[in-house]
C-alpha cells in the first residue's frame, strides 16, 4: 500500500475471507524510521516508531494495524511518500472484493478493490458410494449443467466447479448449474457430502463454442 500524499495518514488495512479460505505465511514490511532529533516535528522529538504492524485474523476477515493517533502520535502509520507491503499465503485463487483502508488522523475508513482469495477450500476425496454424472446444455446462451448423482445418504451437498465451492444443495439428487458463460469452456465438477471429503468422481464438461 503506498501512501503519495496524504497527510491523514493510514492506520489500518483489512482484507476480507470467505468462509472455507485457509490462508498461511501473514507477512508485513515497512521501511525502518529515522532516529528521533531535536526539532524533527515528531512528538517530544522522539521519531517515528518502527514497530511491525500486527496481524489479526477473525471473523471472515485478517487486518493489520498500528497504534490510533490518541495511543501514539508517533505510531508507524501509513506516512506520505511510504509504501508498506502485507501478504499471505491462500489455498484459493484471486477474485474480485473490497479492503477496508482506516486513517490515522481523522476520517471514516475507506473501501477499496482489490483481489482477495475466495471460494471454500476443495476436500480430498476419500472413497465413498456417490456417482455423478452430467449433462450440458444451453439456455439463452448461457453454459448450463446439470449435474445429477446418486448414493450420498447426508442432508445436503457441496458442489464444487474446477476446484471452487459453489452451493450448498439439498441432497434431492440433481442440481442445475447455470455458469454465467456464453463461449467456449471447461467445467470440472465435483460434488462431496456436505462439510466431509465424502465426495464423488470428477466430471469434466466441455462446451466447444
Amino acid at each position: 500500500m503506498y501512501n503519495e500524499n496524504l497527510d491523514r495518514g493510514i492506520q489500518s488495512f483489512n482484507v476480507p475471507l470467505i468462509p472455507g479460505v485457509n490462508i498461511s505465511n501473514i507477512g508485513f514490511h515497512a521501511p525502518p524510521q529515522e532516529p528521533g532529533w531535536p526539532n524533527d516535528g515528531t512528538q517530544n522529538n522522539q521519531g517515528y516508531s518502527s514497530t511491525p504492524w500486527t496481524g489479526t485474523q477473525e471473523n471472515g476477515s485478517i487486518t493489520w494495524n498500528t497504534e490510533t493517533f490518541a495511543q501514539n502520535q508517533n505510531a508507524n502509520a501509513i506516512r506520505w511518500g511510504t509504501l508498506y507491503n502485507f501478504r499471505f499465503d491462500a489455498d484459493q485463487p484471486p477474485q474480485a472484493a473490497n479492503a477496508t483502508v482506516g486513517y490515522f488522523k481523522t476520517g471514516s475508513p475507506t473501501m477499496v478493490a482489490i483481489q482477495a482469495p475466495a471460494g471454500g477450500a476443495t476436500p480430498t476425496p476419500t472413497p465413498g458410494p456417490i456417482t455423478l454424472s452430467a449433462q450440458k446444455k444451453k439456455i439463452n446462451g448461457i453454459n448450463s449443467v446439470r449435474l445429477t448423482w446418486t448414493g450420498a445418504t447426508s442432508t445436503n451437498i457441496d458442489v464444487y466447479r474446477n476446484g471452487v465451492l459453489i452451493v450448498t444443495t439439498p441432497n434431492d439428487g440433481q442440481y442445475d448449474d447455470s455458469t454465467g458463460d456464453t463461449g467456449r469452456a471447461q467445467y470440472r465438477y465435483r460434488v462431496c457430502e456436505a462439510d466431509t471429503a465424502t465426495c464423488s468422481n470428477d466430471v469434466t464438461v466441455n462446451f466447444p463454442h
